[in-house]
């Protein structure tokens, strides 16, 4: 009878812990900065992917689900949510030089 009791408690213990931490933050992250970081990646690829002119835009604008689903999906399973702003505001750095080099480049 009492591990039963035992049982109980350590199930309503783990019902009570968060799964991640800083909710908002990540929901943040989840919505406003991925779409962001999303958007900028579009015209951004053309400049690393090899592929030809005529899907320099097709293959990233196909991409773009995908791409985010995985960063949406990422601000919410890292285990710390500086590591997610790091990683996001790096892929706009990254991204953003890429356009600039792209259009004043000559």
């Amino acid at each position: 009878m009492s591990i039963i009791f035992y049982m109980i408690s350590a199930m309503d213990k783990i019902s009570k812990k968060n799964t991640f931490t800083a909710f908002k933050n990540r929901t943040f992250l989840a919505v406003v900065l991925t779409l962001i970081t999303s958007v900028l990646m579009i015209p951004a690829m053309p400049t690393y992917l090899p592929v030809v002119q005529n899907d320099a835009i097709g293959i990233p604008v196909l991409l773009f689900p995908f791409i985010w689903t995985g960063l949406f999906i990422y601000s919410y399973m890292a285990e710390s949510v500086k590591q997610v702003w790091l990683v996001m505001i790096s892929l706009n750095v990254i991204h953003i030089s890429c356009i600039y080099f792209a259009l004043f480049s000559k």
